[in-house]
């Protein structure tokens, strides 16, 4: 199966960019497991989060279930992110905004943000996916982050952010 232009740009230049800026002793949490490995990128601490349990996460926690500033920050979730990956799970979220209210909870300020939204020119290709966005919707949705970086590619919104 051919590779879309946005995954890779994605895996073979804004993602090792991006990868870079963490030190050994910070967290990276990269939510929502998926068939891609970016576990090579990093040479600091890297967990995989993820609700299904199928899918082998480092922690298995939903984080679109419930607000985490209500309820606290489930027990199997590593607190304290220094940076989080955020991509292909936005249009397959039960709750998007919660999802992103809970980003928010776990990443320190300052933290860093790499966002990957789908946009409404790409293709339905899964049953499970429930939303797209427009360039003004991506930026809506990464409200609360100040806006690093913006790329727009065929399909596919890249945000890079830092949590205010």
């Amino acid at each position: 199966m051919p590779i879309s232009e946005a995954r890779r740009f994605l895996n073979e230049e804004l993602l090792p960019r991006w990868a870079k800026q963490f030190e050994p002793e910070q967290t990276v949490y990269d939510i929502g497991v998926s068939k891609w490995d970016y576990r090579k990128f990093f040479d600091c601490d890297y967990y995989t989060v993820d609700r299904d349990e199928k899918r082998k996460p480092d922690s298995l926690v939903d984080f679109d279930i419930e607000s985490f500033e209500t309820f606290g920050i489930p027990e199997n979730c590593p607190p304290d992110a220094d940076g989080i990956l955020l991509n292909g799970i936005f249009e397959q979220s039960d709750d998007p905004f919660t999802l992103m209210r809970n980003v928010s909870t776990v990443l320190k300020t300052n933290g860093k943000l790499l966002a990957g939204l789908i946009s409404i020119d790409a293709p339905w290709k899964s049953d499970r996916d429930k939303w797209r966005v427009t360039k003004s919707g991506a930026l809506e949705y990464c409200k609360g982050f100040h806006i690093d970086e913006l790329y727009e590619l065929p399909g596919y919104y890249y945000v890079l952010g830092t949590k205010e």
